[in-house]
């Protein structure tokens, strides 16, 4: 019952939202998902094993 109220709820809001709201609803994610590609993503990814890799050699010699 819960839920379809809840449905019910949000795809009112969805269609009765201001223009510049669902713009900026429409736009903002589009931008995060340009900025964060799968260029980016590998470098991140990389960059993080590269630390732990340094982090683990760094204890190593520590013990």
């Amino acid at each position: 019952m819960g839920y379809t109220h809840s449905m019910t709820s949000t795809l009112y809001h969805a269609i009765t939202m201001r223009q510049d709201e669902a713009a900026y609803r429409t736009e903002r994610p589009a931008a995060i998902v340009a900025e964060h590609d799968v260029t980016r993503w590998g470098a991140d990814f990389l960059a993080a094993v590269e630390r732990a890799l340094h982090d683990c050699a760094r204890f190593a010699q520590a013990a």
